[in-house]
Formats: C-alpha cells, structure tokens, sequence
C-alpha cells in the first residue's frame, strides 16, 4: 500500500531534519525517468510522484534516503564510495539506482535491454547519441533500445 503524498512528505521533512540538513526542503515532481533528485543549487530533495504509485513504504524510504545521502556529501561524491558508506550510514541501502522493472515507464516507447544478461533496464523517450551509447551498470556492455509502443 502506498503512503500518501501528505505522509511521505512527513518521512521526507523528517529526514531532513533528522540529518540536520538546515535550509532544505521536500518537493514532489511529475518526472517519469527518475525516482528521486537532490538538486544543490535549490537545497531541494525531490520525489517522483510517478515513482510513488508504483513503489511501496521500504522503497520510498531508500530513495529518500539516497537524496539525503547526496545532500550530506555534496555534488562532487557522485556514487562514488564515499556517498556510498553515507547512505549506509544513514539507513539507506546503498544502491546507485532504482529499478521498478519499467513500472513507472511504461509509457516510454523504448526499453532498454542488457545485451550480456537480457534484463530491461528501464525505458526511454527517444533514441539518440546518450541512449544509444549506455552501458548496463551491472554487466558494464552495451544495452540495445526495443520499440514497446
């Protein structure tokens, strides 16, 4: 069961607070290609309303806290390991990215399949230069796009 946007922004204010973050806040986006986002510049932690319909209370969580981690370390950490033991410090998993399994891409007309272990990846809106030149960040080979739509 999904939280609703009122408790998740809660659990996110709360996360904030709790990592002493002073001067940040918690927006919600539409955006369709990425969970969450830690923008520097704004000091805002964003999450996808799109990610939240299809995510349940754990998952949430770890994007939040993964936004968290990248507040706290700053924009030059990346995920690198540095970011990393952060966000393991602070009770998040660890994890560079979020895989829903194409759930909140559905709409997008191209999926991106791993060529070594065949997995789909996520999805895409258009092909160009930066889709078609991805590396799958498991395997490290090359990803081919599939029209879905």
């Amino acid at each position: 069961m999904n939280p609703t946007e009122f408790a998740i922004h809660q659990i996110a204010r709360a996360a904030i607070r709790e990592h002493v973050l002073a001067g940040w806040s918690f927006e919600f986006t539409n955006a369709k290609t990425q969970a969450g986002l830690c923008n520097y510049r704004k000091r805002t932690i964003y999450l996808s309303r799109v990610f939240i319909k299809n995510a349940d209370d754990h998952q949430i969580r770890m994007v939040i806290l993964h936004e968290v981690a990248h507040a706290i370390v700053g924009h030059r950490a990346g995920h690198g390991p540095v970011w990393q033991r952060k966000c393991l410090e602070i009770g998040g998993d660890g994890q560079r990215c979020y895989n829903d399994g194409g759930a909140a891409r559905k709409e997008a007309p191209y999926a991106v399949i791993c060529n070594d272990g065949g997995e789909r990846l996520g999805g895409v809106f258009r092909r160009n230069y930066k889709t078609e030149t991805r590396k799958c960040r498991v395997h490290g080979s090359s990803v081919r796009l599939e029209r879905v739509l």
